[in-house]
């Protein structure tokens, strides 16, 4: 591996992110590296100096530039004799990107590419590692917007001192004889208490 290889492997980037001029430095001798590499000849140079230009691209606030270089990687993968974790890492850098951008769906659909679509390869597991990070940060963002969707809005909440929005008795209107139950006779049949009910009267 070369040095910009290793640091890319390593993740370096993130950190090479902080000073933009370091990164405008690498991009230089990326595409002076590049002009002088035979795409015929030496494919797997070409791609992995396209995939490193794509990342520094990334870092430098060139999302759309990037995302060309990656899917030109992705696309080129039966051109790749040795290299062949270039087409995952490219796929990975897609959903990675997508992700950060919150443009989930394109995001889950390039993680699950980098995920299921490529084995044995080196450095598989290095991936893997970024992948499992870039969904969950997925996972999460779905959790919490789901939350937020669910969440009653306090426009519409009862007000205070209600419960549910069922009336209580201080909303309610009524006279003292509409709570007594109404007694129900027909023509025919009078109600009459029984014996035991009947007042008793001493002589």
């Amino acid at each position: 591996f070369s040095l910009q290889e290793v640091l890319y492997l390593w993740h370096g980037f993130p950190v090479l992110a902080k000073a933009p001029h370091l990164l405008r430095m690498y991009l230089y001798m990326i595409e002076s590296n590049i002009s002088k590499v035979n795409k015929v000849k030496a494919p797997d140079d070409y791609y992995m100096l396209t995939l490193l230009r794509g990342v520094v691209l990334k870092y430098l606030d060139c999302p759309l530039q990037a995302e060309e270089y990656f899917k030109e990687v992705v696309q080129s993968e039966k051109e790749i004799k040795e290299d062949t974790f270039l087409p995952p890492y490219a796929a990975g850098e897609l959903g990675i990107m997508f992700t950060e951008q919150m443009r989930d769906s394109e995001a889950t659909e390039w993680l699950r590419i980098a995920r299921h679509s490529y084995h044995g390869y080196l450095t598989e597991v290095m991936l893997h590692f970024r992948l499992h990070a870039a969904q969950k940060k997925l996972q999460v963002r779905n959790n919490l917007d789901l939350r937020e969707t669910l969440t009653p809005s306090p426009h519409l909440s009862p007000p205070s001192g209600c419960s549910s929005g069922v009336s209580t008795p201080e909303n309610l209107e009524f006279s003292p004889s509409e709570l007594e139950p109404p007694l129900v006779t027909s023509s025919k049949t009078l109600l009459v208490p029984p014996n035991s009910l009947k007042p008793v009267f001493k002589r």
